[in-house]
């Protein structure tokens, strides 16, 4: 079979295109250290690749989450903190206003130190990180607290009379309307609830005396603006932690516990008044608060040794990931530069045999 020049010229041109692409690619590996390039280097090793690096964008983003909820966590802990030390320091002013030495002058004394100490524990409820108010559930860009509480008025009528702390309602659902601890306003007076009976029964902490009262609407002093709701951050595939504490949970009665608040509140008026009984109705209160601000911050405590121990596993895949997407996907520059050489050498070699045969002249077909 005879051989045309033009079938040589074809075979030698596509043996120095395949040599050269292969220099090309090797030149590639070499530049960006990377074994596959685009998809057509290796389709299936690309596929691998690819899955690797979604589950790093997902392991990064859960790791980011855990940041942003420990970040807040800490914040909160923190001002938790500067509350329990309020809390100490306005029982000590309480237990101190009942001693035998105590009178109507330093009774006043303390009531002005504690009504500072109520600003200051308002601020701490209404503390603001980065840009979202920490305890107002959702609603975290409202102003949670108020020491101006809003009025809520209930259904039914409640009757008290004077030199009794027990309350009587009528066409009155206190069980569902009311918790211990709440405040409530009745005939321009303002009591704390003591304790709920029932329904149309319930006890108050009288605040320099009842006054007498028949048959006359009430309301609800409500010192809360924010939810109850969490907010949940994705610290791994269906692994979330609640990156937030309700204020009404905090500092309010909303889990059975004591609405802080108003129990300051009412130990500030007993004492602005000079009255033993009442500030000894809400030492027990006192302690239950600062026993619910301890709770919360051991809440905030465990939340976030787990964010620590999350965020070290985050850690620990991120480099196993890694590793396996390096082995799949960077090259081996000393392979690389070997067949480099090699590839060039071939080349090199294609290219002057591809010459020699190529140099045929008219001549050599006369000869």
């Amino acid at each position: 079979m005879r051989v045309s020049e033009k079938l040589l010229f074809q075979d030698s041109t596509k043996s120095l295109n395949r040599s050269l692409e292969k220099i090309v690619r090797l030149q590639d590996n070499l530049n960006s250290f990377k074994r596959v390039n685009k998809p057509s280097d290796d389709p299936v090793v690309s596929a691998q690749i690819l899955r690797f690096g979604v589950l790093t964008d997902q392991v990064d983003q859960y790791a980011r989450n855990a940041d942003s909820a420990q970040a807040f966590l800490e914040a909160g802990e923190a001002t938790l903190t500067g509350a329990s030390k309020l809390m100490i320091d306005i029982q000590a002013l309480a237990t101190g206003a009942l001693s035998a030495s105590s009178n109507a002058s330093t009774r006043k004394i303390s009531a002005n130190h504690v009504e500072q100490n109520i600003n200051e524990l308002l601020r701490i409820a209404n503390t603001n990180f980065q840009g979202q108010f920490i305890f107002a559930g959702t609603r975290n860009s409202t102003q949670p607290f108020s020491n101006s509480p809003a009025s809520i008025p209930l259904t039914g009528t409640v009757t008290t009379v004077a030199g009794s702390t027990t309350v009587a309602g009528a066409g009155t659902s206190f069980t569902t309307q009311l918790k211990t601890g709440d405040a409530i306003v009745v005939g321009g007076n303002t009591y704390q609830v003591a304790s709920i009976a029932s329904d149309t029964s319930l006890d108050i902490i009288p605040n320099n005396g009842v006054v007498s009262v028949a048959g006359s609407p009430f309301s609800k002093s409500e010192f809360y603006n924010g939810d109850s709701n969490a907010i949940q951050s994705e610290v791994g595939p269906a692994s979330q932690v609640q990156r937030n504490l309700a204020g009404d949970g905090v500092f309010g009665n909303a889990s059975g516990g004591v609405d802080i608040f108003a129990t300051l509140n009412t130990l500030h008026t007993a004492l602005k008044n000079n009255d033993p009984a009442a500030i000894r109705s809400v030492i027990t209160l006192l302690e239950k608060g600062r026993n619910q601000i301890a709770e919360a911050r051991a809440a905030i405590g465990g939340r976030i040794n787990r964010l620590d121990a999350t965020r070290s596993e985050l850690k620990d895949t991120s480099l196993a990931v890694a590793k396996l997407k390096s082995a799949r996907e960077d090259a081996d520059l000393a392979d690389v530069v070997t067949n480099l050489s090699i590839q060039q050498a071939v080349f090199q070699a294609v290219r002057e045999s591809t010459a020699r045969f190529m140099q045929t002249t008219l001549q050599d077909f006369l000869r």
